[in-house]
C-alpha cells in the first residue's frame, strides 16, 4: 500500500513571506528600512554595528528548520519587525542581540562593562533580561547567593576564574518573571516567539514532505512551543501589548491546526508503511 496522500497544510500566508526566505533577502530588507528610517546618523551607525556583532556571534549556527540557512537570519528578522513597528536605536540593537546562546565570551563581555561601552547602557539593561534564561556560573554554585555578596562574588570569580564560566539556564517561570520587569524587553520577546512560531509552521510543512526525518520529534518540539506560548508568553505579552498578543495568539491557534495535521498525516503514513493501514482522521 502507497504513502497517503499529502495534506496541504492551511494559513501558508502567515508562516511564510511574500519573497524567498534567506539571509541576503531578510537583510536587504532590514538594511533599507534602516536608511529609510528617522534615526539619527550615529545611531544607524551603532546598528550597523550590532548587525555585524550578530553576524559575527552566531557565524557556523544553522536554523533547525532550515538546513543550511544561516541562523542570524531570525535576529535580523525580528529586528526588521521592531523597526517597522516604531522600535528605537536601543531596541533595535537588543532585538539583533536578543538570541546569542551560550557565548561565555559575550557575557562575560555584557558583565565586565565592555557592550554598554559600545551600545550603551539601555542596551545592556534590556540583554540582561532577555539573556537572563543564560547566565554565568562558577563550579555549579553562582545563583545559589542573595543580595550583595552574590553580585561580588561573581564578578571576582568571572575576574579571577574567566575560562572557568559556563552558561546555564533558568526554567520557564523564572526567566519569564524577570522579562516582565521591562516592557521594552516583552516587546521584543513577543516579536521573537512570532517569528519563532512562523519558523515552526515551515518546519511542520518539512514532516510532510520528508515524512521518515525523524517526525515524531519535530511534531513533540513544536507541541512544546505552542504550550510554552500558552503558558508564559502570552500571559507576559497581554499585560502589557494586548493587540500585539491577540495576533500571537491567533498565530499559536493556527499553529496547533497545522500540527494537529501533520500528526494524522504521520500516523497514517506509520501506519501504512508497517502494513496496518488506519482510517483518515478529520483534523479541522
Amino acid at each position: 500500500m502507497g504513502q497517503p496522500e499529502k495534506p496541504q497544510l492551511p494559513f501558508h500566508e502567515d508562516f511564510y513571506y511574500p519573497f524567498e526566505y534567506n539571509l541576503e533577502n531578510i537583510e536587504a530588507c532590514f538594511l533599507n528600512c534602516l536608511n529609510k528610517s528617522k534615526f539619527q546618523p550615529e545611531d544607524k551607525e551603532r546598528v550597523s554595528v550590532a548587525l555585524a556583532e550578530a553576524k559575527k556571534l552566531h557565524e557556523n549556527q544553522t536554523r533547525v528548520e532550515a538546513q543550511g540557512l544561516p541562523y542570524v537570519v531570525h535576529p535580523i528578522e525580528v529586528a526588521l519587525e521592531v523597526l517597522k513597528l516604531g522600535g528605537s536605536p536601543n531596541t533595535v540593537i537588543a532585538a539583533l542581540l536578543h538570541d546569542v546562546r551560550e557565548d561565555v565570551d559575550f557575557m562575560r563581555r555584557l558583565e565586565n562593562g565592555e557592550v554598554a561601552e559600545k551600545f550603551g547602557s539601555r542596551v545592556v539593561e534590556l540583554l540582561t533580561r532577555l539573556l537572563s534564561k543564560y547566565r554565568l556560573e562558577f563550579f555549579g554554585i553562582s545563583g545559589k547567593f542573595k543580595g550583595c555578596f552574590a553580585y561580588f562574588f561573581e564578578r571576582a570569580l568571572l575576574k579571577l576564574l574567566p575560562n572557568e564560566a559556563q552558561v546555564v539556564r533558568l526554567t520557564d517561570s523564572a526567566y519569564f518573571k524577570k522579562l516582565e520587569g521591562d516592557a521594552t524587553a516583552v516587546f521584543i520577546k513577543a516579536i521573537d516567539r512570532r517569528k519563532n512560531l512562523m519558523s515552526l509552521g515551515r518546519m511542520l510543512d518539512g514532516v510532510l514532505d520528508h515524512p521518515t526525518s525523524d517526525p515524531a520529534g519535530i511534531i513533540n518540539f513544536v507541541r512544546k512551543q505552542i504550550t510554552q506560548t500558552k503558558d508564559f508568553v502570552l500571559p507576559a505579552v497581554y499585560r502589557k501589548y494586548a493587540t500585539l498578543a491577540y495576533n500571537l495568539e491567533a498565530l499559536n491557534l493556527k499553529l496547533e491546526i497545522r500540527l494537529k495535521i501533520a500528526e494524522a498525516f504521520t500516523a497514517e503514513s506509520t501506519a501504512q508503511s508497517s502494513e496496518f493501514p488506519v482510517s483518515r482522521q478529520l483534523c479541522v
